[in-house]
């Protein structure tokens, strides 16, 4: 991230010189473009080594959503809190750096939209302390986090309850 910075600093360093002479020659001017250009270039590379892939976000949004199950049915409103918030968290990192991205005829923007509306009911559910709505509406969730996979053709990533325990008071 270092470098990023220093990158930044070097880009504004010449942006701010360039902007306090009076007329530059073309062919100077021509070279502070090309030299720009590089810079970005540079920068965008710099972001994409940086940021975490999309993959390394929705494996954590999944981790997320699979821990949630557990204290949602054991009706653990306060864990159940804490895990959707992280739900709320990696979607928005997946909106932020990879939101104008495709994903089929869509871009991944458009479908975590969509899919808010079943977080919403999520996030409703967990505030009303109620077990059955919880359960329905993580279950719409899950359906529709799978009908995104398939329409990106990652229908092989298939999202499920899990089938044990999340949380475990037991020490290896």
């Amino acid at each position: 991230m270092n470098s990023a910075k220093s990158l930044l600093i070097v880009l504004v360093c010449l942006i701010v010189s360039s902007c306090g002479q009076k007329q530059e020659s073309g062919d100077n001017r021509k070279l502070l473009l090309k030299r720009l250009d590089s810079l970005q270039t540079d920068l965008d590379v710099l972001k994409k080594q940086t940021f975490p892939r999309i993959s390394v976000l929705m494996n954590n949004l999944g981790l997320h959503h699979s821990r949630l199950w557990e204290p949602g049915v054991k009706q653990n409103w306060k864990l159940s809190d804490y895990e959707f918030s992280k739900i709320k968290e990696s979607l928005n990192d997946i909106i932020v750096l990879y939101g104008d991205s495709l994903n089929g005829n869509s871009t991944i923007g458009v479908e975590i939209a969509d899919l808010m509306k079943e977080v919403d009911k999520l996030g409703n559910a967990i505030k009303a302390q109620s077990k059955d709505d919880f359960v329905s509406s993580y279950k719409s969730l899950t359906i529709k986090c799978n009908s995104c996979h398939q329409k990106a053709g990652f229908d092989f990533y298939e999202i499920i309850a899990p089938k044990s325990q999340a949380y475990t008071t037991d020490i290896e």
